[in-house]
């Protein structure tokens, strides 16, 4: 479907089609994040969190580059795009047989399970949600933020996107990768949440504060640390507190990544009602803001897991 999306003839088309790439995807992303389930104990899943979203977030900026050298040939993006994602799913497979580094994981009968697991599992879930809703929703409009907020020229805002993003990119990368590591070596998951929140918390102020580009670069980076602190031990978080155990990870991780992707999808459309609102992006910062407090506050319910 993804290569199919270079010839649609319309929108309704072109909709359809991402629909079902989305499906697609989503079943991917599902079975590499039951993976760190399956292959990795509880106490040592932070690292494969942090290197998951590290990934993700390194197959996403390589997409945006694929779609932006190619953008006058539709068609060969489509497909150059298919092809990427077709050969890093082989090579998971192919490479998750070889290693076969697995544990074997028990299942735990639903009695014997914590009364609070599946409250944990609650709390843990909407951890992710809040944050995610708070990042796409400024995230979503960084175009407009920079030509509306900033004052930076139309022409030139597309480039001083793609420049933000590698900033942030970059922050994320080695925000993700040292915070799996920590939070695996001091069984630390709550701490690091409440540290994501403050990151992205004080990124969030600067367009506030400071509306001018070069603060703009500080910002991305902010934002993509804490973005990145809380992608490990927040993936990390959920993948431990499973209501039905190690046994059946895939269900689980299921439901919580249809979570986050309403905060996805919910994100924008929240988002644009505030700017239409107030006129301006000082609320939809605060906004965000405000989703990080309360996903801070969301893991501090998780009762099973420090």
């Amino acid at each position: 479907s993804v290569a199919a999306m270079g010839w649609a003839g319309s929108l309704i088309a072109l909709g359809a089609l991402w629909a079902i790439a989305q499906f697609a995807l989503n079943g991917v992303d599902i079975t590499a994040s039951t993976s760190v389930v399956e292959d990795f104990p509880r106490g040592a899943r932070g690292r494969p969190s942090g290197a998951l979203a590290a990934s993700i977030a390194g197959g996403a900026a390589v997409g945006v580059v694929i779609a932006g050298l190619l953008a006058d040939a539709p068609t060969i993006a489509s497909t150059a795009l298919a092809v990427v994602a077709v050969a890093g799913a082989v090579t998971f497979v192919v490479a998750r047989r070889s290693t076969a580094v697995g544990f074997t994981a028990l299942p735990s009968a639903p009695l014997t399970r914590p009364r609070h697991a599946l409250s944990d599992f609650g709390w843990a879930t909407a951890t992710r949600f809040s944050f995610t809703f708070g990042q796409q929703a400024v995230s979503t409009y960084l175009l407009y933020i920079l030509s509306d907020h900033i004052g930076v020229a139309r022409a030139s805002a597309p480039a001083l996107v793609s420049a933000l993003t590698a900033c942030g990119l970059a922050g994320l990368l080695a925000a993700a990768v040292l915070a799996g590591w920590w939070g695996d070596r001091k069984g630390s998951r709550r701490g690091l949440l409440v540290l994501a929140s403050v990151v992205f918390g004080v990124g969030m102020t600067l367009p506030i504060v400071a509306p001018v580009l070069p603060v703009m670069f500080v910002y991305a980076a902010l934002q993509g640390a804490g973005l990145g602190i809380h992608l490990a031990a927040g993936g990390a978080l959920v993948a431990e507190s499973l209501p039905a155990g190690d046994g059946r990870p895939g269900r689980d991780l299921g439901i919580a990544n249809t979570v986050i992707n309403a905060a996805q999808a919910l994100a924008p459309l929240a988002a644009g009602a505030v700017v239409l609102a107030t006129g301006g992006y000082v609320a939809l910062f605060v906004l965000a803001m405000a989703a990080a407090g309360v996903s801070a506050a969301a893991a501090f319910r998780v009762r099973g897991i420090t």
